[in-house]
């Protein structure tokens, strides 16, 4: 994310931009975000059973992505750029 407003911030206003925002939040192997609002956001999901674990651990991953690209949307639309 830091890299994206880098960028943005950077670019020169007069010229178009394109933007390609690969996050690398969902990916092997699975890493259960550590910060416990993530893990709070999927307390819904079962976790017993051989995919119990993995399937807590993607929708916690799921839930940091969605926070990243809302992120990056709230950014995009303080510096004027979301409707561009």
């Amino acid at each position: 994310m830091e890299e994206a407003k880098r960028v943005l911030d950077n670019r020169d206003p007069r010229k178009p931009f394109f933007l390609y925002f690969a996050h690398q939040q969902i990916h092997d192997p699975l890493d259960l975000p550590p910060q416990q609002k993530y893990q709070d956001a999927c307390s819904h999901i079962d976790q017993r059973g051989p995919a119990g674990q993995d399937r807590f651990t993607l929708c916690a991953m799921a839930s940091r992505l969605d926070d990243a690209v809302g992120e990056l949307v709230s950014y995009l639309e303080a510096k004027d750029l979301w409707n561009n």
